[in-house]
């Protein structure tokens, strides 16, 4: 009878140290993956037009002619945020070329209609160009959605000079983001130097501030050309940044892959694309530093049909209703 009570309390023993272990491997993984406090962020970068396809496309929400756009960039994201409860960051292109914007009634200034007033987005990129245009864009300057460039040179003549940001800081996901544009346009202000204004700015913010609270400097350097000079300048910097995105050029940003870190930040490219949105995942430690990045690319022409949820058929459905507005002013008709 005695051995057989301590045959029992032997196994129950081993038991108990067997989850024991398990749960002390499984808190050493925690560690080794991220820590304590580790959390993860997204940065969104498509060039996604704003309707799904052309005017006379995407007549129902579920048409097969319902290619790209902006919603099915925020059906994207929709669905990845309610699957992982990440913070994640999109910064739309104007949409200033498609007949849709040539044809609506607002023209350019439509772009704010359906980027802030419909989804909601806090802040655009657009090319320099638009700081010199004619057009009457009185709609689409706003300081609910202001325009994010961080190297204009913008006179307090401007109109645009109220409505503009050279860093974009995103509360959620604690990404405090410079936004570069080719620096030979009129309004250009030499992409470096500016970066580097922008990375001390960031600094200064960050001054006294500790653990998830502190922002995470990201430069997207969008330009074909001189991206090796631009890197290893803000990777000097007594401010570096921990992330440096960029659109794929011929500049030797092929020989970084898709995201990669080389004892500085962590470097990712991607391409200016209406068809695909790219999801650059960074991966974030109790303070806040860059511990990895991954690349996830969507197929903005094959969106799962899981993904078309009730949201989702309302976006089509709002953009539908102006898109038979614009249609109307159509000259050929």
């Amino acid at each position: 009878m005695m051995s057989q009570k301590l045959s029992t309390h032997g196994r129950v023993h081993t038991h108990c140290r067997k989850i024991y272990l398990g749960m002390l491997t499984l808190a050493l993984f925690i560690i080794t993956v991220g820590g304590e406090g580790a959390s993860v962020v997204n940065f969104v970068h498509s060039g996604a037009t704003l309707l799904s396809g052309g005017l006379e496309d995407c007549l129902a929400p579920f048409d097969e002619t319902c290619i790209g756009g902006v919603a099915v960039v925020s059906a994207y994201i929709r669905h990845h945020i309610d699957a992982t409860d990440e913070a994640t960051l999109f910064i739309p292109k104007c949409d200033r070329t498609s007949p849709f914007v040539q044809m609506h009634n607002m023209t350019w200034a439509v772009n704010r209609l359906v980027l802030h007033e419909h989804f909601n987005w806090p802040v655009f990129r657009s090319s320099l160009s638009l700081l010199t245009s004619s057009r009457d864009l009185a709609y689409l300057r706003t300081s609910d959605m202001p325009l994010l460039i961080t190297n204009a040179l913008i006179p307090p003549s401007n109109p645009w000079y109220d409505f503009t940001k050279l860093v974009h800081f995103d509360a959620q996901s604690r990404l405090a983001v410079l936004y570069i544009l080719t620096d030979s346009q009129p309004n250009s202000w030499p992409g470096i130097d500016s970066a580097l204004n922008g990375l001390d700015h960031i600094a200064e913010v960050n001054a006294g501030v500790t653990g998830k609270d502190r922002w995470v400097p990201l430069v997207f350097y969008d330009d074909y050309l001189g991206f090796e000079e631009f890197l290893e300048a803000v990777s000097a910097h007594e401010n570096p940044p921990q992330v440096v995105l960029t659109s794929t050029g011929p500049d030797a940003v092929s020989q970084y892959g898709q995201t990669v870190s080389r004892g500085g930040p962590w470097v990712g490219r991607c391409e200016e694309s209406k068809k695909r949105s790219h999801r650059f995942r960074i991966f974030l430690d109790a303070n806040n530093s860059v511990t990895n990045m991954t690349l996830v690319v969507d197929d903005l022409e094959a969106l799962p049909m899981a993904m078309k949820d009730d949201q989702y058929v309302e976006d089509q459905n709002f953009l539908r209703g102006e898109a038979e507005g614009a249609s109307k002013n159509d000259p050929i008709v």
